[in-house]
């Protein structure tokens, strides 16, 4: 009797235990990994400076549609994109001419990369080669869960700089990624540096 009493008093808590221990579980899930950021980034090695940014990097799909996106990016201050996309309509080739970038460290230990001119037509296949953020659209930084505050101006994009997880066999010589993040996606558009 006394089993029963005691079963009926403590029913009502049980959605209440289970809430918290499913709570307690995803807290322990995202806890932060060795050299990430409190949120879900690795961050940038140490020793990085923004003279490492300079060289060429490169993006893009090998499935249809496929694309390529070169940055070129100078010491200097000024970069160079080369875009290469298959279409229904054909091929799209795009050269810019050196336009102006510039890097902002961020608190939690990645970076934001600033490109003038910057097109995202092979991050994003619907959009034309012409297009330049016109800073109406709202773009995120995943690593830190939110929207840009405030967020690239227009005729600007921002590429989040972060550093990898482990040694992946790439990026040896600059262990990190350039990221642009439209929202919240789970397969953003990275570029790798390429080793000469």
């Amino acid at each position: 009797m006394l089993k029963s009493k005691l079963s009926r008093r403590f029913l009502p808590l049980l959605p209440i235990l289970i809430t918290l221990w499913a709570i307690g579980l995803a807290c322990l899930s995202n806890a932060p990994r060795e050299g990430a950021t409190a949120d879900r980034c690795p961050v940038l090695p140490e020793g990085f400076s923004q003279e490492d940014l300079a060289g060429t990097w490169v993006a893009g799909s090998p499935s249809y549609p496929k694309s390529s996106d070169t940055l070129i990016i100078r010491s200097d201050g000024t970069y160079k994109q080369i875009i290469w996309l298959e279409s229904q309509s054909g091929e799209v080739e795009y050269e810019s001419d050196w336009q102006a970038w510039s890097f902002e460290y961020r608190e939690n230990g990645t970076g934001y990369l600033y490109l003038d001119d910057y097109r995202g037509c092979a991050a994003n296949t619907g959009r034309s080669c012409d297009w330049v953020n016109d800073g109406k659209i709202p773009w995120a930084d995943l690593c830190e869960r939110q929207w840009m505050d405030p967020g690239p101006r227009a005729g600007e994009i921002i590429l989040v700089v972060t550093g990898t997880y482990g040694n992946s066999g790439k990026n040896t010589s600059h262990p990190f990624f350039l990221t642009l993040f439209n929202g919240f996606e789970s397969s953003p558009w990275s570029y790798a540096y390429q080793e000469k």
